[in-house]
């Protein structure tokens, strides 16, 4: 808003959004078979804490298309970990029933969308992305509390 882009810029950011997320794939999996997948989210939310904050410094439309491109890696790491370490944490017998709890508890974020319009035209676009690195960085401290599958971890319970 406040660079003043022409409309035609937002297929270029959904462009380089979407590179993001498909190069990234290639690098999420493996790194979750080789660490883990509490690695795979931690890093998908740090990158989610570097794509908001280019986005904070950027003075140009350009500068805007590394921005994009790093929440499109984060949305890849945060869904290929997530999913993964649902895969590990899960019997075969209760896979299905929290999978399905979690399309449950994701249904609210339907609506962020819509809440994060009102904010940001209450606000403005700069306390609403400070506030989304907040809470990627709490996101990062949390997930250090969550056991590591791939490792054995006791907390993940017996197998």
């Amino acid at each position: 808003q406040d660079l003043h882009l022409p409309l035609e810029w937002i297929g270029v950011f959904i462009a380089a959004q979407t590179a993001g997320a498909i190069l990234s794939n290639l690098a999420w999996p493996p790194l979750g078979n080789k660490i883990g997948t509490r690695c795979v989210i931690s890093s998908g939310l740090a990158t989610g804490v570097l794509g908001l904050a280019a986005v904070l410094v950027a003075k140009s439309g350009l500068a805007l298309l590394p921005a994009f491109f790093l929440i499109g890696c984060a949305n890849s790491g945060l869904l290929v970990g997530f999913s993964g370490y649902i895969l590990e944490i899960g019997t075969p017998e209760n896979r299905t029933m929290l999978f399905a709890m979690e399309g449950t508890l994701l249904l609210p974020l339907y609506f962020m969308p819509l809440f994060g319009g009102l904010l940001s035209d209450a606000f403005g676009y700069r306390p609403l992305i400070l506030s989304g690195i907040i809470l990627l960085v709490v996101g990062i401290g949390a997930v250090q509390s969550l056991c590591e599958p791939r490792k054995g971890d006791i907390k993940c319970g017996p197998k």
